[in-house]
């Protein structure tokens, strides 16, 4: 399909391409995990998907994803499926009881009405393209769920009430002959799951949503009641499947016949994918229900690592209440650690208006969500760099170094804050690794807060002070950098000078694999060429020279006592 606006018959002729592909290349299965996982979608964009990626689970826009805290991988090629295009135009209003045109004053109303005129290709990804923060979603919560049999038991269960309750079905579990899982008889509207046939309340779950959708689609007033039974049958199993699919339960012995007379005619197959995507969507729509009160057990511990991490911010970090104002339009911004790898970074409060909720947008563009920084969240807040558009003190700022430690805790070792509240890092099963964590960690703050007073806009409220700052900042970024080097390099006391810190801490951060001085030698000598890397020996050369200069001073100084002594 081309970039240019498709009218219909393009839509349709790409559509049935899709389709033939599908039943040719016999992803039928595929079809239907993705009707089952991306059941957010119309059929024709389903059918769209399964055409570009058969093994998509979980289909969003860049921007969505990107809301989830997760970016598209370099290079991973989109998914294309169609939005409609929209046109606004005004005309006369119609009774729909009487089909004549509203009337006030004997005037015709005349209201504005949208109508699709064409249809544009939208670029999606799966999740299998994207990399970034781990999704937790009210689906994953209900198929853990649903691996417990007491559960599934009780769900079934709820679920043959319901149907006898609300659909006048008759349901009954009674002895079959052999191979016969269940049957709907659609004269007397009953549905008969087998007690002997069926092993498990799985599998009699199973057999209940087939024979429902019988019951549904081939009743006994029903257009396709005279279909041929293949073609019924086909129709039940398939949405039996994407049920069981969408619940995470086991359908490996599904097997799904008749569809190859599909394959002979696309309309007729999209006809039935049509009314499998219908059927199911009613069942998931009606189990979901019943399950209420699960699901809102999950958006409530949702809520609740929300509210915490706002909580936090204003109780122990001292941030404004004003800052959670919807209409406050004044940024906000935090020095954030990511627990797992000590990287720092910078994070935006903003509103998500859609949502009624506030995110944090990092300098990396990703969007985190607020909870994020919640008890069991993936970031610690370090300090408040701005708030509400005022730059904050560099003086109360939090340095790792003065304010956190590595602290073991039943056996396992964290790096919290002095006085207990607050913790920075994941847990490392030994001292060592949380060591390494706690210097990378302060030297990558000390580089953070270096980037920033050099490239922040309003770095001129400390204009009376700010040589003062950057000197304390580079004091620090010298250092970190030496620490880190010192705690693997032995053999000579290395302390970087000026801003020579700075590009030796940045190749260090970069490059994990290098400790010590002689790493960033050979890594200097290897790496010429590369701009990334320019000033390195310069950098090494002057810390190296000034540290022999200390070392040859201490060697006279302790030579001169040894001789008073004599």
């Amino acid at each position: 399909m081309s970039s240019k606006l498709l009218n219909k018959e393009d839509v349709n002729k790409a559509l049935e391409k899709s389709l033939s592909d599908i039943f040719e290349n016999d992803r039928f299965k595929d079809m239907l995990n993705v009707m089952a996982h991306a059941n957010n979608y119309s059929l024709n964009n389903t059918i769209l998907i399964v055409a570009q990626k058969p093994n998509a689970t979980q289909v969003m826009g860049f921007n969505d994803w990107r809301k989830m805290g997760r970016s598209v991988s370099k290079g991973e090629k989109a998914i294309k499926i169609l939005a409609p295009y929209m046109k606004e135009t005004e005309m006369e209003k119609i009774d729909p009881a009487t089909s004549k045109p509203v009337l006030k004053e004997g005037k015709p109303v005349i209201e504005k009405v949208k109508f699709p005129v064409g249809y544009f290709q939208v670029n999606v990804f799966d999740v299998a393209q994207t990399q970034g923060k781990e999704i937790s979603n009210v689906n994953d919560f209900i198929k853990y769920n649903m691996k417990n049999d007491e559960y599934i038991e009780k769900v079934y269960g709820d679920y043959k009430k319901f149907l006898t309750e609300t659909k006048g079905l008759e349901i009954n579990e009674k002895e079959t002959e052999k191979g016969v899982g269940g049957s709907y008889n659609r004269v007397t509207n009953e549905i008969i799951v087998s007690v002997n046939e069926n092993r498990n309340n799985t599998e009699k779950f199973h057999v209940l949503i087939h024979e429902y959708a019988h019951s549904l689609l081939h009743h006994k007033d029903s257009e396709m009641k005279n279909l041929p039974r293949g073609h019924r049958e086909a129709q039940a199993e398939s949405t039996a499947y994407v049920v069981s699919q969408y619940y995470g339960l086991d359908t490996s012995d599904t097997s799904i016949g008749y569809i190859a007379h599909w394959a002979k005619d696309m309309k007729v197959a999209k006809k039935a994918l049509e009314e499998i995507q219908v059927v199911s969507s009613t069942m998931i729509d009606e189990i979901d229900r019943m399950q209420k009160e699960n699901i809102k057990s999950f958006y409530v511990d949702q809520s609740k690592s929300y509210e915490e991490a706002k909580k936090h911010l204003v109780d122990y970090h001292q941030l404004s209440e004003k800052v959670f104002n919807p209409k406050n339009k004044q940024e906000t911004r935090l020095e954030l650690i990511n627990k797992e790898n000590g990287y720092i970074l910078s994070g935006v409060i903003e509103y998500n208006q859609k949502e009624e909720n506030h995110y944090i947008r990092t300098n990396r563009n990703l969007i985190e969500p607020l909870s994020e920084i919640s008890k069991e969240g993936n970031l610690a807040v370090l300090n408040i760099e701005k708030e509400l558009d005022q730059l904050k003190e560099f003086s109360l700022h939090s340095r790792i170094p003065e304010h956190y430690e590595v602290v073991e805790v039943k056996g396992a070792y964290i790096i919290q804050s002095s006085n207990g509240q607050d913790v920075i890092s994941k847990s490392f099963s030994n001292k060592d690794e949380a060591d390494e964590f706690y210097k990378r960690s302060s030297m990558a703050q000390a580089l953070h807060k270096n980037t920033m007073i050099e490239k922040d806009k309003h770095h001129d409220q400390l204009k009376d002070n700010i040589q003062t700052v950057r000197q304390d900042i580079r004091e620090q970024v010298n250092t970190s950098v030496s620490e880190y080097i010192n705690t693997y390099d032995k053999k000579k006391m290395f302390r970087p000078t000026g801003t020579h810190g700075v590009t030796i801490g940045w190749t260090l951060l970069k490059n994990p694999h290098l400790k010590t001085v002689g790493d960033l030698e050979k890594f200097e000598k290897e790496n010429k060429l590369n701009p990334s890397y320019r000033d390195l020996g310069e950098a090494l050369g002057a810390s190296v020279n000034e540290n022999s200069k200390k070392e040859k001073m201490k060697v006279l100084v302790v030579e001169e006592e040894y001789e008073k002594t004599q």
